[in-house]
């Protein structure tokens, strides 16, 4: 029976990468848009909700504190998600290179500012969903694990590849712009640059 569903399994995921090879990016960009908006949050809620009552949890904050909070980190969790796919978009309509697409975002819209602006926008906002609707186990368990197991893949396989890559050009990219959180503090070198 494994053997199976290992097999079905495989039959489909080679389907989609065909799909994925031929169809025009954009439609894939979008597709994962919409599902990494609606489709993961009500899935983390689901799940988070089964164990708030197993486990008989509360959330910690007063309503209002929660609603609040909630509401502010799903609109920038939104929008940051939003702006970094426009620019990715943008980007793609002029580029059909993949190499190329990377090389012009380093410096472009929010991609300025983080090296992975949609999964720091989408943090936010699974966050902000996560404290709206009161889930403690959403916002204290499955998020924090979630991403923590996504970046880790992104930081250590993706970026990996990409430096292979793109060489010299995504290294130094790498230095000048974080990870995941934009710097509050610029460094005096960055400063001075500018006035030079």
């Amino acid at each position: 029976m494994a053997g199976v569903v290992h097999g079905y399994l495989w039959k489909l995921l080679m389907e989609y990468s065909k799909w994925k090879r031929r169809t025009d990016p954009r439609i894939f960009l979008v597709l994962k848009t919409l599902t990494m908006i609606f489709a993961c949050p009500a899935l983390l809620l689901l799940c988070g909700w089964m164990l708030d009552a197993l486990l008989r949890l509360t959330f910690v904050l007063p309503l209002e504190t929660s609603t609040d909070l909630g509401f502010i980190l799903v609109l920038v969790g939104w929008a940051l998600a939003l702006w970094a796919v426009r620019t990715e978009m943008r980007v793609m309509m002029s580029f059909p290179n993949p190499d190329e697409v990377i090389i012009k975002l380093m410096g472009l819209g929010p991609f300025k500012y983080v090296r992975h602006p949609y999964a720091l926008g989408l943090m936010l906002f699974y966050f902000g969903v996560g404290s709206l609707f009161r889930s403690a186990s959403t916002v204290f368990l499955l998020i924090p694990t979630t991403f923590t197991l996504a970046l880790y893949r992104v930081r250590y396989v993706t970026e990996r590849q990409l430096e292979l890559r793109l060489g010299r050009e995504y290294s130094s990219y790498q230095e000048k712009v974080p990870f995941l959180f934009p710097r509050l503090m610029l460094r005096k070198e960055q400063v001075m640059g500018d006035w030079r």
